[in-house]
């Protein structure tokens, strides 16, 4: 083999190799989430309720005002 030769054999298999680097870890991070436990609940279970203070403030209706 020519001197060429090896040098782009190398810089063939570079390339593949870091194209073949996103694939493997996305691969791998699949594989960690499906072995994954789903998260246990916590809490009663109860809904969640909003909480607004008294002093808040009212809602107030507005008219909107057509242009001249």
């Amino acid at each position: 083999m020519s001197f060429f030769a090896i040098i782009l054999i190398i810089i063939l298999a570079g390339y593949f190799f870091i194209r073949l680097i996103p694939w493997l870890l996305a691969l791998k991070i699949r594989s960690m989430q499906r072995r994954q436990q789903p998260p246990e609940t916590t809490g009663s279970g109860r809904s969640r309720k909003k909480h607004i203070r008294e002093n808040t403030g009212d809602y107030v209706d507005y008219e909107e005002i057509e242009d001249r």
